[in-house]
């Protein structure tokens, strides 16, 4: 085979071939789980059509083929690693964290064990410190000093540098083992999911004979027994792990981060002579008896360990595809040594990269996490870690990074990726400091970013298989586009300020109303309209959701855009149109016997995740739906009794029965309000700044206002004014109607899909994330002043008086006595 179609050069008919569905995206999140090559697929399902495989349990000729070709798997993984049945047992399991869970459930703990583990390990691992605690074992943590730079002579390399932190000491083992010789659990990852620094593999032998000695004197070490768990998870993805050379007692696997697929299944592999120490199973499954009896307290485990530890029937055709996936990986990339040798070049390349990358005055614009400068495969792998700097220094928040890359179909992941201890010693967050975050509300994968100014996560890129030179290439470009800047923030900012725009008057008035019958379609523009006490009366009353009843909405399905909703009062009727599809028309009050019930999510993340009923309304709409957005869809109506509970109050998240505020299909509350003086000062900045689309530059007040998608736009009040206010109330000819303000509007990439034509673009989030707060804007977790903006748009919960605002009415704000929460 010649050079040119041997792998990696044969990458780019590899990926047409493959992976097509990688053609319009940047897919940079391997770590999380690679993709699956489309032979890998088509030859598993060739094999489901064409065989017959039954449960390994049952004893017939399915199941006997079954059985013959889960234990040829079990021997292909084992030579994947370099070892065969006599070396290791395998256990299957379905992933990697639950084969970390049973090292810590079923290992012979006793009052006195230890269990130590590095700082810089997946949740899975520091989890099994309760487990150890529940037997009276202790466990410590291994640290590194602060600060450790590239620079430092202390590395992360060398197992004698690390401190021992005590984490959780049962008083009952204070006193020492309970029997002469201690069992010591030692748990490290071979490649971190965080940085992709690789711990050395020696260190498993090390500690097997040595023991550690921060945990006990060298001569006590020497006669206790020390095992070694080694989560490989992250390393094998990319890497030969050879278990002849470095035989770790304990190793767990996922397959997805190897292949793609199958997602539900992974491996412990434990080593022979280690098997005893998984003796503390207690429950026992079907399989795994030798023979029990029910009316007495008689139980005979299975000898060999898997037999043992697989409670159940098997997940036997998951474990059949790990044949495709090796397969595939043997046949599109050969040794495993390849796939090393080429994701190391790109991450070297990704790196250069970065650290070439500089502002218009010099500064760098990332702060990359490492503990190396990217020379030697051996202690890197494919993964940079970083966050976004300005040019004053400032960070950039890591979701205005993922938001960014979002409207470019460039897939990275965001936070500290279920590694705290990693997260937290790079960023070096006080571990009082990131409990105090955590106690205020903060979860893992919520809105903050960043606390005091200072990022608590970080933006995680990393590399694959398939993974191409034109792929790093791209993403720089994004990166650099976005991000540097050949103006300065100041200059923006000022020059923003000093552009001629309409200042607060004596007057604010309510310029226009619009509402959105659909969500995520196009908005209705009314003069006058009805409120009701979720909202604008028929505002988000109604979604499209596709065949497997999930919303879809306009970050991921832009065709929304082409749906215009109208409602006819007279008629009762909600009509949606669409070029060159006509119109449907479906009622606007239906009751529970009108329709089949659907269930839906219509939101899939942590803060607006409700459960919802609705209404199908039918195959007609069904049917019309499917031809406008090429895919199949429905209509579906909330339920006219459905009350679902706003969650924000004066700028806080809410709680589940905090307040009576209700939605209909909003995400967080009932209005949203814009000022025509804060879009001036965005469209002014925008046309300031560095955007590179000269379009961009051009979209005017109008064209901006739609992609934030408000209910009410004031005009008369100054740049950001609305952003200070307590409450609203708005001149009505029932009366004056008071809206409280109860916070600010997070951005994420939905603004930038143009709602004319549904093209994405990096506008105007990108602007938006380059502008400095207003000085009394205060985030709830922060308590002190943010340092950029990622909102916009003030937030507004109504009373519950049935009333008609009307465009044109005087609106008069209440001041904010303190500073506003976001």
């Amino acid at each position: 085979m010649s050079t040119d179609t041997s792998y990696p050069h044969n990458l780019k008919k590899v990926r047409k071939k493959q992976f097509s569905r990688l053609q319009d995206g940047l897919f940079l999140d391997h770590a999380g789980s690679t993709l699956y090559a489309a032979s890998q697929i088509q030859s598993f399902s060739k094999d489901l059509q064409e065989n017959l495989y039954g449960n390994p349990h049952s004893g017939n000729p399915s199941s006997d083929i079954t059985k013959a070709i889960v234990h040829q798997v079990r021997c292909t993984v084992l030579t994947h690693f370099n070892v065969t049945l006599d070396d290791y047992d395998i256990v299957f399991c379905p992933g990697s964290t639950d084969a970390l869970k049973m090292v810590g459930q079923y290992l012979s703990w006793n009052k006195g064990d230890s269990f130590v583990y590095l700082e810089d390990n997946h949740t899975s691992i520091v989890g099994i410190r309760e487990l150890a605690f529940e037997k009276g074992s202790k466990s410590y943590c291994l640290t590194l000093p602060r600060p450790c730079s590239k620079k430092s002579s202390i590395t992360p390399f060398t197992l004698s540098h690390y401190n021992m932190q005590s984490i959780k000491i049962p008083q009952f083992s204070q006193n020492g083992s309970s029997h002469d010789k201690s069992l010591n659990l030692f748990a490290y990852s071979a490649q971190s999911n965080f940085s992709g620094c690789r711990y050395p593999l020696n260190w498993i032998d090390d500690v097997q004979k040595n023991g550690l000695p921060q945990v006990e004197d060298q001569e006590t070490a020497c006669e206790n027994k020390w095992l070694v768990l080694l989560d490989a998870a992250a390393f094998v993805s990319t890497s030969k792990l050879d278990l002849k050379a470095h035989p770790a007692d304990f190793v767990c696997i996922s397959f997805y981060k190897m292949f793609g697929f199958p997602t539900g299944i992974g491996a412990l592999l434990v080593k022979k002579e280690s098997c005893k120490y998984l003796s503390r199973k207690v429950y026992f499954g079907g399989g795994t008896a030798n023979g029990y009896l029910a009316q007495s307290d008689y139980f005979k485990p299975r000898e060999i360990l898997h037999e043992r530890l697989e409670d159940g029937s098997l997940n036997f055709l998951d474990i059949i595809a790990l044949k495709y996936g090796f397969d595939a990986l043997k046949k599109i990339c050969g040794p495993i040594a390849s796939v090393q040798e080429h994701t190391f070049a790109l991450t070297q390349r990704l790196y250069r990269g970065f650290q070439e990358m500089r502002h218009a005055n010099g500064q760098p614009v990332f702060k990359i996490y490492s503990h190396s400068n990217f020379d030697s495969r051996v202690t890197q792998g494919p993964i940079v870690t970083f966050n976004v700097t300005r040019d004053d220094g400032s960070y950039v928040g890591f979701n205005h990074v993922v938001h960014l890359a979002s409207s470019r179909n460039i897939h990275l992941r965001a936070g500290c990726f279920c590694n705290v201890g990693a997260c937290s010693a790079h960023l070096a967050l006080d571990p009082q400091q990131l409990q105090h975050v955590y106690e205020s509300g903060h979860v893992c994968g919520d809105s903050v970013d960043l606390v005091e100014g200072y990022p608590v996560g970080a933006v995680r890129a990393s590399l694959g298989y398939m993974s191409t030179q034109d792929d790093v290439d791209q993403f720089l470009a994004f990166l650099r586009e976005c991000f540097v800047q050949t103006t300065t923030i100041n200059e923006i900012f000022y020059d923003a300020l000093s552009e001629p725009e309409r200042q607060q008057t004596d007057e604010i008035v309510l310029e226009k109303i619009t509402l959105y019958p659909v969500k995520s379609c196009q908005g209705l523009d009314v003069d006058e309209w009805q409120i009701s006490d979720t909202g604008l009366k028929y505002d988000r009353n109604w979604m499209v959701v596709n065949e497997y009843g999930v919303c879809l909405t306009l970050k991921r399905h832009t065709k929304l855009t082409q749906i215009y909703p109208h409602i006819d009062l007279k008629r009762s009727k909600l009509v949606l149109r669409a070029k060159g599809h006509g119109s449907i028309e479906v009622p606007l009050d239906c009751s529970r016997s009108d329709s089949d019930h659907v269930t839906a999510d219509f939101c899939h993340t942590k803060v607006c995740g409700d459960r919802i009923v609705g209404l199908d309304c039918g195959p007609v709409a069904s049917q019309w739906l499917t031809q406008v957005l090429g895919e199949n869809a429905s209509l579906v109506r909330k339920l006219p009794d459905a009350r679902r509970q706003s969650k924000r109050k004066n700028g806080v998240a809410q709680s589940n029965g905090a307040h009576e505020h209700h939605l209909a299909l909003t995400n967080e509350a009932q209005y949203l309000l814009l000022s025509r003086g804060s879009l001036q000062r965005i469209i002014t900045a925008m046309a300031r700044s560095d955007a590179p689309e000269k379009d961009e530059k051009r979209m005017d007040t109008d064209s901006i206002a739609a992609r934030f998608r408000s209910n009410f736009i004031i005009t008369g009040a100054g740049a950001f004014a609305e952003e200070a206010w307590k409450s609203i109330s708005i001149k009505t000819s029932e009366g004056r109607v008071t809206f409280q303000c109860v916070g600010l509007c997070n951005r994420c990439s939905m603004v930038c899909i143009d709602q004319a034509t549904g093209q994405r673009s990096i506008e105007p989030l990108r602007t938006l994330g380059t502008l400095p707060p207003s000085e009394h804007i205060v985030s709830e977790v922060q308590k002190i002043p943010s340092k950029r903006r990622n909102h916009f748009g003030v937030y507004l919960r109504g009373s519950n008086n049935v009333c008609t605002v009307r465009v044109g009415s005087h609106v008069t704000p209440v001041q904010e006595e303190s500073k506003v929460k976001i």
